[in-house]
């Protein structure tokens, strides 16, 4: 299989909206409160959203810095840049902000320009982060903060997870991670980006010649417990529900082994004799699985307790 880019999702108004309606879930707003102090943002600050889609770091910071400061996003996506300037006077008050089309690879900015440059969710789907991360160290002024929140998915994946429709035995699990793992090392190779990659930062900083590298954990828990009775629990549960609708419309045929995954699988080390047990796995399971979770979604008995958090903010300072 060929390496390409990811599809944007731009493209997709359902998944732009998903996407959009899960970063109200990342951290708490005490948390972002401390975060932002911790970081030392102050009003009037000049910043730099890289990868910034519909400008979701320079809304959830603005009142850390937005106040006679100046917020410029960059995507490479037009469409959704122009979302992003035709939303931004609803929070970019007291403050600019404009919007940029270019390239995270070669940033269209000067040496030594912003306080503060950002990115999330941006490094795990380059092939070149570290060039990316150049660029941010580059346009960043000496003394300013470069941040990264990006996450370690394969941690997620690792972690023990409690549900109430489901118990896999730990040979099982065991099975689905090396499947998992060979799927993330696949993607990585074909150039998708490193699915793991929020552990590696700090050192890709220190390596960049950042200085007072420091590392924080999201707090927030994608708790579901009945009764739902939380914005976060709500949301969760009409994610579960729309999944179980298209689960329907394809035939109850579980998780989908498409050509795209096998591809990552192989291009990851994977072997023949592991992914027929790991599909022989699926077939046994799925059906009896997806069963169990439609009845108590629909007796609103459903719950879920994930085992870890996995996404990370990132700091350095530029000398």
């Amino acid at each position: 299989m060929k390496s390409r880019k990811p599809v944007d999702w731009a493209e997709k108004k359902t998944k732009q909206k998903v996407i959009v309606d899960q970063r109200q879930f990342l951290w708490h707003e005490d948390t972002l409160e401390k975060l932002a102090a911790w970081m030392g943002l102050r009003q009037g600050m000049n910043t730099l959203d890289v990868g910034c889609g519909l400008g979701y770091l320079g809304q959830t910071f603005w009142n850390h810095f937005g106040k006679n400061g100046s917020y410029t996003g960059l995507d490479i996506s037009l469409p959704l840049l122009r979302q992003a300037l035709m939303e931004s006077p609803e929070w970019a008050r007291g403050g600019a902000a404009r919007f940029v089309r270019g390239s995270a690879a070669n940033l269209p900015f000067p040496d030594n320009v912003f306080d503060w440059t950002a990115c999330q969710t941006l490094l795990m789907h380059s092939a070149e982060p570290d060039r990316f991360l150049s660029e941010m160290v580059r346009v960043t002024r000496p003394g300013g903060v470069v941040m990264c929140n990006e996450p370690n998915n394969i941690s997620a994946i690792r972690g023990d997870t409690v549900n109430s429709w489901s118990e896999k035995t730990i040979d099982q699990e065991l099975l689905r991670f090396r499947v998992m793992h060979h799927w993330a090392q696949g993607r990585k190779k074909l150039g998708f980006g490193d699915y793991a990659i929020g552990n590696r930062v700090p050192e890709m900083m220190r390596e960049q010649g950042l200085h007072h590298i420091d590392i924080r954990c999201n707090d927030m828990v994608s708790l579901l417990l009945p009764p739902y009775d939380t914005p976060s629990s709500r949301f969760r549960l009409e994610q579960i529900g729309k999944a179980i609708e298209e689960q329907e419309k394809r035939g109850n045929r579980g998780f989908r082994m498409d050509r795209e995954f096998r591809a990552f699988y192989f291009a990851g080390g994977g072997t023949e004799y592991t992914w027929r047990k790991f599909l022989a796995m699926i077939r046994e399971t799925s059906a009896r699985d997806f069963s169990e979770k439609k009845r108590q979604f629909e007796e609103g008995t459903l719950h879920i307790c994930p085992g870890t958090c996995s996404f990370f903010c990132i700091t350095g300072r530029k000398p």
